[in-house]
């Protein structure tokens, strides 16, 4: 297994050749090679890779699918599926958003799991920013995130007691 340390410098070697950038294609020119460190990270079965595509494809239509929601006075474009939190992190499954309705703790740990993407973005935004002097904009973000995330699990204990 290759370690975050020997990622870093395989992708920062094949970046430092292209002027400093580093693209898709160049990585998987440069892990072609059976000797190169980065071989090991890809299926090179043709057949193995051509099923993982299309099932990332798959996923990638699923997610694709909205539907217009009626929410008070106006109309909005939501997703119809979302990752099914019966399935474990790692598990494959969707649900669709409008079958949460009747299961709210299904729809609460779907919300949780939302805001933990939320968070992990916005932190890797302000992380960015630091560099640039601008990570205050994301402070609030974070706040009202995490105030979400805290209203949402005071529920959960709620509906338990």
């Amino acid at each position: 297994m290759i370690t975050q340390t020997e990622k870093q410098e395989a992708i920062g070697a094949i970046a430092q050749a292209n002027d400093g950038i580093v693209t898709p294609d160049a990585v998987v020119e440069a892990a072609k090679n059976p000797k190169h460190i980065l071989h090991e990270c890809f299926d090179w079965d043709d057949t193995s890779a051509a099923f993982k595509y299309r099932l990332d494809t798959a996923r990638h239509l699923i997610a694709s699918i909205e539907v217009l929601v009626e929410y008070e006075d106006r109309t909005v474009t939501a997703i119809s599926y979302v990752h099914d939190v019966r399935q474990g992190r790692r598990g494959q499954g969707y649900v669709g958003v409008n079958s949460l309705v009747k299961r709210r703790e299904d729809a609460q740990q779907t919300l949780l799991v939302e805001i933990e993407r939320i968070t992990a973005s916005v932190s890797r935004a302000r992380s960015i920013a630091l560099g640039l002097a601008l990570e205050t904009y994301f402070e609030a973000i974070l706040t009202n995130a995490l105030t979400a995330k805290m209203r949402i699990k005071a529920k959960q204990v709620k509906k338990v007691a």
